[in-house]
């Protein structure tokens, strides 16, 4: 079931490329569709978060233990999100 739910969250940060920005102005809300500066919008906000809680922790572990409750962390931020 992991390693299902890890391809959901790669489609999901795929879907996030080709997203829609809403951005607050002055004079009310405008949407974004470059997704140009989406993407960079991306990368700036949740991008590093997103591809740590698709690592596969379990696996890591071996190599680092005391990082996998950090990594753990990480992936409930993901499903919170």
């Amino acid at each position: 079931w992991n390693r299902f739910i890890d391809i959901i969250f790669v489609c999901d940060m795929g879907l996030q490329f080709r997203s829609v920005i809403r951005e607050r102005t002055p004079r009310g809300a405008r949407w974004i569709r470059d997704p140009q500066v989406v993407a960079r919008r991306y990368f700036r906000s949740w991008f590093l978060i997103d591809v740590l809680s698709i690592l596969p922790y379990d696996s890591v572990g071996i190599f680092f233990s005391d990082g996998v409750s950090t990594l753990k962390i990480l992936r409930l931020v993901r499903v919170l999100r």
